[in-house]
């Protein structure tokens, strides 16, 4: 599947999570699978993908942190 779409130049994250248990059960608790079992393959899956999509990962393996924006109201008209 990878391959057939980046063929037809549609981009493909390199990050792949896999069929879990730790994922189904996270989810019968309410949790996210890094807070259920934050050592389970599981949760290295979620953190990689994060760090791929907000941009990759710093040398030391942490996720780089962007600086927190501040939402700003719409002007009040009239």
């Amino acid at each position: 599947m990878r391959e057939a779409l980046a063929s037809v130049g549609v981009p493909v994250l390199r990050t792949e999570l896999f069929t879990r248990v730790a994922y189904q059960e996270a989810v019968n608790l309410g949790q996210g699978v890094a807070q259920y079992a934050p050592r389970d393959p599981a949760a290295a899956e979620v953190r990689a993908l994060f760090n791929e999509i907000v941009g990759g990962e710093h040398p030391n393996g942490k996720a780089k942190r962007r600086k927190p924006t501040q939402a700003t109201a719409p002007a009040a008209s009239g």
